[in-house]
């Protein structure tokens, strides 16, 4: 819907204003205080026809991530890693800027780089999910649907000569990955973060590139991540060492799974393994008293 209205204002107020207004533009942040654009700048749209697709694909991976998730969970994930990145791209734009005046004059908006961060937190709640196509002669796994949008969108931007597009891309990938590997916090199991090491930042490549992959995610997490985890984990810690006894004790009770929480991945795959056990069972056992007696 906020991408429809974008496309409707584009046409009625002009694509430059609507820009102007909404997109995040490091020259009109200085001047006018458009603070607002630090968040806007991902959901608005100026195309029609990529504003349908975006919209529609965002309805359906939302439908399945509230599946496993509330909805205050998935509206942290689609506003926290959007605003942060935000703030990176103004802060390197003012460092760069003496270097490269032009980077004042760059706006960034595309609603198609929150749905590749949206695909990334299907991989981790349903990484066995297949999708198809119309006709269904293409399916992807939950795990690699990911991988599909980020890769369209760099094509796409490096192709059509926007760089800077490419590189705020997976820089947004990057931060949404962050987000979910140690912060985001899981209101039914009361466990921040996903220490599984289908999570890992070389598991969300494939794995020829895991000689590249690797290597790089060591090198990003030891010089930015690792810092701020380890004083994020020192705020937590002293935050629950002030809080009384029972405060805790109640905590700990309200964090166990409730009984009407929807299965979690690791009991859908353990109730399917035991299905397909069963099924097993019961057509060798219809075989066994369907085949002829054997003869003495």
């Amino acid at each position: 819907g906020i991408m429809g209205m974008s496309c409707v204002c584009t046409f009625v107020v002009g694509r430059t204003f609507f820009l102007e207004l909404f997109a995040l533009n490091p020259y009109n942040f200085i001047h006018i205080y458009n603070i607002w654009t630090l968040i806007s700048y991902a959901y608005i749209e100026t195309n029609i026809i990529t504003a349908i697709i975006n919209g529609l694909t965002w309805l359906y991976l939302a439908r399945i991530i509230t599946y496993h998730r509330t909805e205050k969970e998935l509206m942290k994930f689609i506003i926290y890693p959007n605003l942060i990145t935000g703030l990176i791209v103004l802060i390197c734009t003012y460092i760069f800027a003496p270097f490269f005046p032009t980077v004042l004059e760059w706006t960034y908006y595309s609603s198609a780089v929150p749905v590749s961060t949206l695909a990334l937190l299907v991989k981790q709640v349903a990484p066995d999910a297949l999708f198809y196509n119309i006709r269904g002669y293409f399916r992807i796994r939950g795990a690699f649907l990911h991988l599909v949008y980020l890769g369209m969108i760099e094509v796409v931007a490096i192709v059509g000569g926007y760089y800077h597009g490419a590189l705020y891309a997976l820089l947004c990938f990057y931060i949404a990955w962050v987000y979910l590997r140690y912060f985001s916090f899981n209101e039914h199991t009361g466990i921040r973060g996903d220490k599984n090491a289908t999570m890992e930042f070389a598991a969300l490549f494939p794995h020829v590139m895991r000689h590249l992959t690797v290597p790089v995610g060591n090198i990003f997490f030891t010089i930015f991540i690792q810092p701020i985890v380890k004083r994020f984990s020192a705020y937590e810690l002293r935050k629950e060492v002030s809080k009384p006894v029972e405060l805790l004790i109640e905590k700990k009770a309200s964090s166990e799974v409730k009984p009407n929480y929807v299965k979690t991945i690791e009991e859908s795959r353990r109730v399917s393994a035991i299905a397909e056990i069963e099924a097993r069972m019961a057509k060798s056992a219809k075989e066994t008293k369907d085949a002829p007696p054997e003869k003495e």
